[in-house]
């Protein structure tokens, strides 16, 4: 979840991109792309449009504009200037001094690094001033900032998106920075002195302070600044939280879903490293992983875990990778670092870019000495004068709330909670009752509230620090209470018993839910009709995804995909409400929506076999584009190489790419890792499905030869098979296989291999009689004719047979049927005039 600073930048930057690429079309539209873009220019949209998986060749500038990113899009402005108005092509000129620094806020942006100081003011600053150039409308940008000023929620819904390119940083888990508001002020010596400890030979080094003095806004922004290095001396960095309880100077507040000691810790930092996880095993793997690869593994706040095994771990650090410690307490083992609050200059500045921030006019009610004295008074630590700056929004008296640095706390979280809303203030009420941290979907769920308003609640909370932004394992970001926070809500907060008892009961309520939906998700992955959840934080989402699966059971597709965009809004990045959203347009026909929509849960989920799995078949199943569905399938078994499903699956797709010989190699693959289980049914209709039509296409090219190879393939692929793993419909398969392998041997000028085609012909034929000795009365037949009141005639062998379509396995298929269209059926009695009617008929090919 991004803070407000970025968020709001994000949208801007979008808008501007969004102007340069429309005036580049507007006035350059006609022209040839290669004249226009170059080479270069040219080359880097391609790309990025093959990476979205379009193969096609662009004919119009308008094709590639959207994959040129700021810089690209201000630079081909520029080189077109000779086709813009003079008032354009010199203003644009006029900011490009500006352009270096708004690429750099872009990528950090874009890449959701920390931000620097004046960022946010940059990006607002050059899109006022793009906006006042003459020769264009300006009417994005212009929307935007109408937009920004009107409604503070609408960052959260905005849009936009920006470009990103494959980041090639250093792997890591870093959760996202929550100090955007101020940057990192000062720290600059710090920052220096541990990039030189990490650089050096100490294996473990720490920073130490107290609570609030900023130790973990230090240290993420050590490792921001590692992985932009382009010679990081580390391969990845593991960051993992010990925080347990909120410390105050009256009570401690234990957080009950918390790391209870260093096996825990040490087993969240071996999970983000792909190990078990398991507490047994932790120190040992962690240690082998890092031994295996230069690794940072940052654990912050051990104090609240700190055992006899935490030195034990310390002391075996492998050479070449290391340890950052953030603590309230030294480990004794590690090369130190105290931190102290910020200098008075500092200070001063952190209190005016808070101030601005909330819209605090400072200077009406002190000087800059004042506010110099109030920066000594607290001690220049940072989460006193965050406190502080809130009060004053409150609208409370500075005198007041410096009076005593004891009742700071309470003065500053009294008031703020009085300038909350009744939603803010509910959402902290659940907060409260229920440990932990929450996302955005979780807060919903328990306040009843939908996207639109938790995220007006989560913007209020968050400029007001009642809330820190944590990560919440695969669901994301969460959100939890501050330290601060807890500690004043505990006391102050009155929560009558029943509004206490709800929020438990929609609580269990949530997790009975969310384990309900998982154990279906065990049970049938591949179904479209279950729900991936990854972790907790998803539980209210999946459960939108639910009941928007059964608007589509109901043909209620509008009201499917509404929760499907609401899930969306409420869980950004789960990969489920794209996948569920594209299914239910597939089932109502839109296919270029259920493209799309499948496209961005790939997107969102690129490691996922289930979504490659999807939308291979979306792609294979519709006729969208079979060939890419079958990479997509393909992709789907590369990430779980043993499922059989996925082996059907592909085989089904060279089925309708023609390619028969290796759709029969996946489904033999199939046959055998589906065997004992219902999946060795369906593996054997597939595979003989596969090679019943390699026979037809054969035959008809008279390559006999190759027809009796197959044959005797299939014969060896599916004869470990069960005979009660034969059905009907495989059987029918089998028949027509026999029967243009009989007739392949009278056709066959080579005796020996018209000599093996009857041997394989009886062969098949002893099996299936094997499998079902009641299938020697059914037959093979093609159409003949077709009548429009669902009637029809077919012939096999000399005999004519009248059939109908309520005779048909499936009577939809009768619409379906053309002149010789290949049927497998059971002969009626023969009438005393008339023809025999065929019985039980099943269309096979």
């Amino acid at each position: 979840m991004s803070s407000v600073s970025s968020r709001t930048a994000y949208v801007l930057l979008a808008s501007i991109e969004d102007e340069f690429r429309s005036i580049v079309d507007h006035f350059a539209g006609d022209e040839d792309p290669l004249n226009v873009l170059q080479n270069k220019l040219l080359e880097i949209a391609h790309e990025r449009r093959r990476r979205d998986g379009l193969e096609s060749e662009p004919q119009t500038l308008s094709q590639l504009l959207p994959y040129l990113d700021f810089h690209d899009s201000y630079e081909l402005t520029n080189s077109i200037g000779d086709l813009l108005p003079h008032s354009l092509r010199d203003g644009l000129k006029s900011l490009s001094a500006e352009v270096g620094r708004i690429t750099g806020i872009r990528n950090r942006v874009a890449h959701n690094r920390p931000l620097d100081i004046d960022d946010l003011p940059t990006v607002v600053d050059f899109a006022t001033e793009l906006s006042k150039l003459a020769g264009w409308q300006w009417t994005r940008i212009r929307e935007t900032q109408q937009e920004l000023t009107s409604d503070p929620g609408y960052i959260f819904r905005a849009a936009s998106q920006l470009i990103i390119d494959p980041d090639t940083s250093v792997a890591n888990n870093l959760p996202a920075p929550d100090f955007d508001e101020t940057s990192l002020l000062g720290r600059k010596d710090e920052r220096k002195q541990l990039m030189r400890a990490l650089r050096g030979s100490w294996p473990v080094i720490s920073i130490l302070g107290d609570g609030g003095i900023g130790k973990t806004a230090l240290a993420l922004q050590i490792c921001y600044d590692l992985i932009e290095q382009k010679a990081c001396p580390f391969e990845a960095i593991v960051w993992v939280t010990a925080k347990n309880a909120q410390l105050t100077s009256t009570e401690i507040v234990r957080i009950e879903s918390a790391v209870e000691d260093s096996l825990g810790l040490f087993a969240s930092a071996s999970e983000a490293l792909g190990g078990s996880g398991e507490s047994t095993e932790a120190i040992d793997e962690l240690l082998g992983v890092l031994e295996s690869f230069p690794t940072l593994l940052v654990l912050d706040n051990v104090e609240t875990v700190l055992d006899e095994k935490f030195p034990q771990f310390l002391r075996e650090i492998p050479l070449g990778s290391k340890v950052l410690i953030t603590s309230r307490i030294g480990v004794k083992t590690e090369n130190p670092f105290r931190l102290i609050g910020l200098s008075l200059d500092d200070s001063v500045k952190l209190m005016r870019i808070l101030a601005r921030a909330r819209g605090i006019d400072l200077d009406a009610i002190a000087s800059n000495d004042d506010l110099a004295v109030w920066a000594k008074k607290m001690n220049c630590h940072p989460a006193y004068i965050k406190w502080f700056i809130s009060g004053l929004q409150s609208g409370q008296l500075p005198e007041r709330l410096l009076s005593d640095n004891g009742l700071v706390l309470d003065y500053c979280m009294s008031n703020v909670f009085d300038y909350l809303g009744e939603t803010a203030r509910a959402a902290l009420r659940a907060m409260l009752v229920v440990p932990g941290s929450h996302t955005m979907a979780e807060l919903a769920f328990l306040t009843d509230l939908d996207s639109a308003q938790i995220q007006q609640v989560i913007l209020e909370l968050t400029t007001t620090n009642f809330v820190t932004q944590v990560r919440s394992g695969a669901s994301g970001t969460a959100l939890e209470l501050s330290d601060f926070a807890r500690a004043y809500l505990r006391r102050s907060l009155s929560i009558d018993g029943s509004e206490r008892e709800l929020l438990t009961q929609k609580q269990k309520q949530l997790y009975t839910l969310g384990g309900g939906l998982k154990a279906a998700h065990a049970l049938d992955p591949f179904s479209p009709e279950t729900i991936d959840v990854r972790g907790v934080g998803d539980y209210s989402a999946a459960k939108q995804l639910r009941e928007a699966l059964d608007f589509a059971e109901q043909g209620r597709f509008d009201d499917g995909l509404r929760l499907c965009a609401e899930a969306a809004e409420l869980a950004p990045g789960y990969h489920e409400a794209a996948r569920v959203e594209a299914h239910i347009h597939e089932r109502s026909t839109n296919f270029g929506e259920a493209y799309e929509a499948y496209s961005r849960a790939k997107d969102l989920s690129p490691e996922d076999p289930y979504v490659a799995y999807f939308f291979g078949e979306f792609l294979v199943r519709s006729g969208f584009n079979p060939s890419y569905g079958l990479r997509e399938l393909q992709r789907a078994a590369n990430l779980d190489p043993n499922s059989p499903v996925l082996q059907l699956a592909i085989a089904d797709a060279h089925i309708s790419t023609g390619d028969l010989r290796s759709a029969m190699d996946a489904a033999a693959y199939a046959v055998t890792t589906g065997a004992a289980n219902t999946d060795a049914k369906d593996a054997a209709y597939v595979f003989w499905r596969a090679c019943a039509f390699q026979v037809q296409t054969l035959s008809e090219n008279q390559n006999w030869a190759q027809v009796a190879e197959d044959v005797e393939y299939a014969v060896a692929a599916t004869e470990s098979l069960e005979d009660d793993e034969f059905l009907v419909g495989t059987l029918d398969l089998v028949l027509w296989a026999e029967e243009m392998t009989r007739r392949g041997a009278g056709d066959c000028a080579d005796n020996y291999i018209a000599a093996r085609l009857v041997t394989l012909a009886d062969g098949l034929r002893d099996r299936r009689l094997r499998a079902d000795a009641g299938h020697s009365l059914r037959r093979i037949g093609t159409v003949e004719h077709l009548a429009e009141r669902g009637f029809g005639f077919l012939r096999s062998a000399s005999e004519r047979y009248y059939f109908h379509a309520r005779g048909m396995w499936d009577r939809r298929t009768f619409d379906e049927l053309g002149m010789g269209s290949v049927l497998a059926f059971t002969p009626g009695s023969i009438p005393r005039d008339g023809k025999p009617e065929a019985m039980s008929v099943n269309w096979i090919g």
